[in-house]
């Protein structure tokens, strides 16, 4: 997830909105329309991209010096072009140097326009192509990248990378987009002291001179945005689960205030609560959280090698909600591995379903894998109110909305996206079943491993197993914005219930009345206070719903509709 730090950790960051691209009526880009020249990368020419290429690759180099300002590296990239290619094609690197790029060992004509590379389509061929990009890049000051930092305290050297939605090609030159999947293998050579932390776990150093050389074997394919690579002399600490390797960094003058009992102990919880729930082995080897500097935001869920704001890290006993929070990051983080990594969204429009697919994940595990109470109260005293006092706002929009390009995937980071979000996606156990919202969760992330999916892909697997027609459940909740209000109207004759039913209304500018389950709680005042003495389940729609199931139960002093 991108938490930040305040309560439901929105990313801070304002991205401008470019104009979107102009393109042909099929969405597709026409026959070799030059790529616009602009930092982000809009939708057409990824669409246009992802039909060029498939069975990517990335064998990346890297020379990290601790003295200098910036780092070199060789990148070679293995793909398939498509048949019958008559378009350039053009690989992300922003504000780098190339030197060179080669082609079976022959220079390759290319131009370069600051953000990215274009190879003309006559020097590719159909089929198997490799190709070797020399380059070098400064280390980002700006957290965003392969982000440089010298600790104050002791003038050590920290690195790490943080690339959503579209920095990891200023770590090296590639196609960055998520519905590109690729594996990854690496060597690394850097200063002797440092740890070197990536996605998979090293397979060898050697020594050479002064420096250190790591490498790295080949990944899973995953999208690049959750690639990483950090490195400095960080602190670590290990531990285990099962046959997963756990460990945990921080840089050395913190050392002294990590807890570790804070951050292993919720890892492990979480573990055996997704391993179970998702029916489905944690798929990525090792697991690594780092604990990094100048962080922009809360968290993010970089495959097997988890960033966190130092933030986290207190100096003094942390109170319960804190190690709460702390306890609720991590699980969120974790819940990506599947829901994220695993499986990831198509394009940056399904960036809201992962964000608040893990929100209500990372509760629910710590609801039923913890020691903390009140998870939910707490749920819906933050995230749920958030939501509500969003979608009441003249801002509101709705959950789901078309992203024109990179430059706008975080625009809409908002109550909107993780708190209504993960709010209607908790009502759908409710309204679907928790044994069919389960297996629906289960079978998406089955079929759909180390692929790329959509909204409907999601929702569709959702339907079969509780054998339901979604479409327009997913219309009114996730396309349209705006609040509901309900309320009760019942009466009582002889101390019974003789009629009730659920009225709904919706604003003027928001007139969509939609399909819900609640439950209807009663109450009857008791002792001086208010005691729970039943509880209807129902599902309502449109503008009134008769609940018969509640005629001749006891009249209560109290209704509240939406327990």
């Amino acid at each position: 997830m991108r938490h930040t730090l305040h309560q439901q950790w929105l990313r801070l960051g304002t991205f401008i909105t470019f104009l979107m691209l102009t393109g042909c009526g099929s969405g597709e880009l026409s026959l070799n329309e030059p790529r616009p020249i602009s930092e982000f990368l809009f939708a057409e020419t990824a669409e246009l991209r992802a039909k060029q290429l498939s069975n990517i690759s990335y064998d990346l180099q890297f020379n990290l010096d601790s003295q200098s300002e910036f780092f070199s590296g060789i990148t070679e990239i293995s793909f398939d072009l498509a048949a019958g290619n008559q378009n350039d094609l053009s690989i992300d690197f922003s504000q780098g140097d190339v030197q060179s790029i080669t082609k079976d060992g022959k220079p390759v004509v290319f131009t370069y326009e600051k953000w990215f590379i274009t190879i003309p389509a006559a020097e590719l061929s159909a089929g198997a192509n490799t190709l070797v990009i020399n380059y070098s890049h400064p280390y980002a000051t700006d957290g965003s990248g392969l982000h440089r930092f010298v600790d104050p305290e002791n003038g050590e050297i920290y690195l790490y990378t943080d690339f959503e939605p579209y920095d990891a090609n200023r770590l090296f030159p590639h196609f960055d987009q998520p519905d590109l999947k690729a594996s990854y293998s690496l060597e690394v050579s850097a200063p002797q002291d440092w740890q070197i932390i990536s996605a998979t776990r090293e397979s060898s150093i050697k020594q050479v001179e002064d420096k250190n050389y790591w490498t790295f074997p080949v990944s899973a394919v995953f999208s690049s945005y959750i690639f990483s690579l950090h490195a400095g002399n960080y602190a670590v600490w290990e531990d285990q689960f099962e046959d997963i390797s756990l460990r945990l960094f921080a840089r050395q003058s913190l050392a002294q205030y990590v807890k570790t009992d804070e951050w292993f102990a919720p890892t492990k919880q979480s573990f055996a609560f997704f391993n179970d729930y998702f029916d489905i082995r944690y798929p990525f080897g090792k697991y690594d959280q780092i604990i990094v500097p100048d962080f922009n935001a809360g968290a993010m869920e970089n495959v097997a090698a988890v960033t966190f704001n130092e933030a986290y890290i207190a100096k003094s006993e942390k109170s319960t909600l804190a190690k709460m929070r702390l306890a609720n990051v991590i699980a969120h983080e974790m819940a990506h591995m599947w829901f994220g990594d695993l499986v990831t969204m198509r394009w940056w429009n399904g960036l809201w379903l992962n964000e608040s697919f893990a929100t209500y994940m990372a509760n629910l595990a710590l609801a039923n894998a913890s020691d903390f109470e009140r998870v939910w109260e707490v749920f819906y005293s933050r995230t749920k109110q958030w939501a509500y006092r969003t979608d009441d706002s003249v801002n509101t929009h709705p959950i789901e909305l078309a992203v024109a390009s990179t430059g706008e995937a975080m625009t809409n980071f908002d109550g909107i996206t993780y708190g209504k979000g993960a709010s209607v996606l908790k009502q759908l156990p409710f309204y679907l079943g928790e044994e069919n919202f389960r297996t629906g969760v289960s079978n998406y992330l089955k079929k759909f491993s180390y692929k790329n999916t959509d909204l409907d892909d999601f929702m569709g697997e959702l339907g079969k197993a509780a054998d339901r027609d979604l479409s327009q459940w997913t219309q009114d909740w996730l396309y349209k914005a705006g609040l509901n209000s309900i309320r009760v109207d019942y009466q009582c004759a002889d101390s019974k219930i003789s009629q009730l039913s659920i009225d709904q209304t919706a604003p003027e500018g928001f007139p969509t009345l939609r399909e819900q389950r609640v439950q209807i709680g009663f109450y009857h005042i008791s002792g001086g206070g208010l005691s729970r003495t039943g509880a209807v389940p129902v599902t309502y729609s449109g503008a009134t719903t008769d609940v018969p199931e509640a005629v001749g139960m006891d009249c209560p002093d109290l209704l509240y509709p939406n327990e």
